[in-house]
């Protein structure tokens, strides 16, 4: 076969003209494919709602999105408010019968006759209260964690202590209670 031939060197040429295009062809869809990665990642990125999108701040992009932030500023602000804006308390009447041989023995006959009953809790704290409190039956009003005793608080708002029960006996440095929780929240 002679390459010196009309025809021959018509077909070399196209051949080395379309491998050429080839080539330039795949350099181009290269170059293209990168920016069109980028603007479909950009379209993607459009595509979420406002609260799931990165945040963009100038030319820089952040890896939060404000979904993020908001929850994380929720959390610290629950946890901030728990410990320093506690919105917790308890209205409570209690019998205190002061540390004796027989105190234990009789709180508990008390607290089996009162049953859940705050009428005859009440008048039983008039009746046998040694504390101050006897004078307002048992009354000790609203109070706070912290106010009182540790083992009284603990006792008052324990969630597993249900509300308008009679709790008891509670031992504390001033004897024995019965603890009748009328309201908490917790």
């Amino acid at each position: 076969m002679m390459l010196s031939s009309p025809g021959t060197m018509k077909t070399v040429t196209m051949m080395t003209m379309m491998s050429l295009l080839l080539i330039i062809s795949s350099l181009a869809d290269a170059q293209s494919s990168t920016t069109t990665q980028d603007e479909m990642h950009r379209a993607r990125e459009l595509a979420k709602p406002w609260l799931m999108r990165k945040i963009e701040y100038g030319d820089k992009t952040l890896p939060v999105t404000p979904a993020s932030v908001i929850t994380v500023f929720i959390v610290v602000l629950n946890i901030l408010f728990r410990l320093f804006g506690s919105t917790r308390w308890a209205e409570a009447n209690h019998i205190l019968i002061k540390d004796s041989d027989s105190a234990k023995k009789d709180i508990t006959n008390m607290k089996r006759d009162i049953g859940n009953d705050l009428k005859r809790f009440q008048e039983y704290a008039s009746k046998y209260s040694q504390c101050p409190s006897r004078a307002q039956m048992g009354d000790l009003g609203k109070f706070k964690p912290g106010a009182m005793t540790t083992q009284f608080d603990e006792a008052v708002f324990n969630p597993l202590n249900a509300t308008n029960t009679t709790l008891g006996p509670v031992k504390t440095q001033f004897g024995y209670h019965l603890i009748y929780i009328r309201d908490r929240r917790m």
